[in-house]
C-alpha cells in the first residue's frame, strides 16, 4: 500500500488504504471469477458464473472487511493466490510454468499460508505426474523437488531480509515465540472454536451449502452424480483444502485474527458451484427457473450478509471508543514532536492504526527506562511514550503518554479528561 499510497500521491491514511484495499478486492473477484468460468464454464454460461461468483464472493463479511477498511497481507495474499493458481491452470504452456515458479518463490516470501500452498501444488503435480506416466518415476519427482527447493529458498530471503536488522539469536527466537504461540501446540484454543470462526465468517453461504447437500445425500440419482463431480474436480479440491492446513497448524492465529480464514473462501466457493451442478445436471424441472431461484436465494444471502456486517455481527465493526480523545493527543504530539527530535514507544503491539494515527514508525512492547536508552543511543532529545491498554488487539487504547526531556531531565504527562487535555507537569515543548 506504501507504493500505491506515494505513486498517486495520496495521504498516509486509513481512506488511502481503504482504496487500495478496494482495488484489492475487485481484482481478486475478476481473477476468482476466471478461475470458476474456466472449470465450470462446460456446464453453466460465464455470465452466470460472474453473477453467482459476485454475490458469494463480494458479499461475505470477512471479504467485505479483510479486502475493505483491514489491510493486512493476506488481503493482497488472497489476490496473488488465484494469480498462482491461474498460471498453474495453464501449466502446461512453457511461459506459464516459469511464471508459476517464480511465483512459488515469492509466495511464502508474502504470507506463511504460501509454504503450504507451495506444498499443495507439489503434491498434486506429483500425482499428475504418476497417472501420466502410469508408473512412479524420477520424473515424477523433479517438478515438485524444484517447488520445495524454491520453498527453502523463499524462507532463506525471508531470513535474510530481517538479518540485515536483528541478530541471529534474537531472530531464532522471535520466530519460535511466534510459532509456538500460534500453532496447534497453544492449549488455549481448539478446533471447535476455528469451526465456530469461519461460520461467523461464511455463516449465510455454509447453511446454503449444508442445505444444498442434505438435498443431495437424500436422493440416490444425485448422490451419484455429486461423487462424479468431486472425481472431476479433484485437483482444485485438494488444493483449496490442502492451504486451509494452515489455519490448522496456526489455529490460535486463525481464531484471534479472523483475515486468515479468507482463503476459506475459494473452497467455500468451489463446494457451491460442486452442488449447484449435481442438482443442475439432475434436475428434470425448469433448469432456468432453477437458475433464477438461485440467484434470488444468493442476492438474499448478500443482504443479509450487508446487514449483519452493518450490525456489528462477528465484531467486524465496533464502536469507536477512543479516536476523538486519541486525536486530540496526536494532535498534541505531532505539533511538537518529530523525527529529528523524539522517538515514540509503545508499552503493548502496535497495529496499523497506531501509526497512522501518529504518521511514524513507532518501537513497541518497550519499558520506559528502555524508551530513554533508545532515545540516548539515536540521539534524540525527547521520549514519547504511549501508555497502552488493549481491551483485545483490535481495540487499543491509549491512556497516557509520557514525554521525557533527556537533556534536562524534564517530564510531563498528558491524557484527555472530559474531551480536554490535561498536561500534568511542566509543558516541554510550546
Amino acid at each position: 500500500p506504501y507504493v500505491f499510497v506515494k505513486l498517486f500521491h495520496l495521504p498516509i491514511n486509513i481512506y488511502s488504504i481503504y482504496a487500495f484495499n478496494s482495488i484489492l478486492y475487485v481484482a481478486t473477484f475478476g481473477l476468482i471469477a476466471y478461475i470458476f468460468c474456466k472449470l465450470f464454464s462446460k456446464y453453466i454460461s460465464k455470465n452466470l458464473i460472474i453473477l453467482f461468483t459476485g454475490l458469494i464472493y463480494l458479499f461475505q463479511m470477512e471479504v467485505m472487511h479483510s479486502q475493505g477498511v483491514i489491510f493486512w497481507v493476506q488481503s493482497i495474499f488472497q489476490l496473488l493466490l488465484a494469480v498462482q493458481f491461474i498460471l498453474f491452470m495453464n501449466y502446461k504452456n512453457k511461459k506459464a510454468k516459469i511464471c508459476f515458479f517464480i511465483m512459488c518463490l515469492f509466495m511464502p516470501y508474502v504470507e506463511w499460508t504460501g509454504y503450504v500452498s507451495n506444498v499443495g501444488f507439489a503434491i498434486i503435480i506429483f500425482i499428475q505426474k504418476i497417472i501420466e506416466d502410469k508408473k512412479l518415476s524420477l520424473k515424477a519427482f523433479l517438478e515438485p523437488f524444484m517447488i520445495g527447493v524454491l520453498t527453502i529458498l523463499s524462507f532463506v530471503l525471508f531470513s535474510c531480509h530481517f538479518l540485515l536488522n536483528i541478530d541471529l539469536e534474537s531472530y531464532m527466537k522471535i520466530l519460535q515465540e511466534r510459532f509456538l504461540a500460534r500453532n496447534i501446540t497453544n492449549t488455549s484454543v481448539n478446533f471447535i472454536d476455528l469451526l465456530k470462526g469461519y461460520f461467523i465468517s461464511y455463516k449465510y453461504m455454509i447453511l446454503l451449502c449444508v442445505g444444498m447437500l442434505i438435498t443431495i445425500l437424500s436422493l440416490k440419482t444425485y448422490r451419484k452424480q455429486l461423487w462424479s463431480l468431486i472425481k472431476e474436480y479433484k485437483y482444485p479440491i485438494i488444493f483449496f483444502s490442502f492451504i486451509l492446513l494452515e489455519n490448522v497448524i496456526m489455529v490460535q492465529h486463525a481464531i484471534e485474527y479472523r483475515f486468515d480464514r479468507l482463503k476459506f473462501s475459494y473452497l467455500l466457493i468451489l463446494i457451491f458451484y460442486i452442488m449447484l451442478l449435481t442438482i443442475y445436471i439432475c434436475s428434470k424441472e425448469n433448469k432456468t427457473f432453477l437458475m433464477h431461484c438461485m440467484t434470488v436465494v444468493l442476492i438474499m444471502v448478500s443482504v443479509m450478509n450487508v446487514i449483519n456486517y452493518q450490525r456489528g455481527y462477528g465484531k467486524y465493526i465496533t464502536q469507536d471508543k477512543y479516536g476523538a480523545s486519541d486525536k486530540i493527543m496526536m494532535e498534541y504530539i505531532t505539533q511538537r514532536f518529530n523525527h529529528s527530535n523524539s522517538i515514540i514507544c509503545s508499552s503493548k503491539s502496535v497495529r496499523g492504526y497506531i501509526n497512522l494515527l501518529f504518521h511514524r514508525g513507532i518501537y513497541e512492547h518497550a519499558q520506559y527506562d528502555q524508551a530513554q536508552y533508545l532515545a540516548q543511543i539515536h540521539n534524540k532529545k525527547y521520549v514519547v511514550y504511549l501508555e497502552i491498554y488493549p481491551e483485545d488487539i483490535m481495540d487499543m487504547n491509549i491512556k497516557k503518554i509520557y514525554i521525557k526531556d533527556l537533556e534536562n531531565n524534564n517530564e510531563n504527562v498528558i491524557y484527555v479528561q472530559n474531551n480536554e487535555l490535561q498536561i500534568e507537569g511542566k509543558q516541554l515543548v510550546e
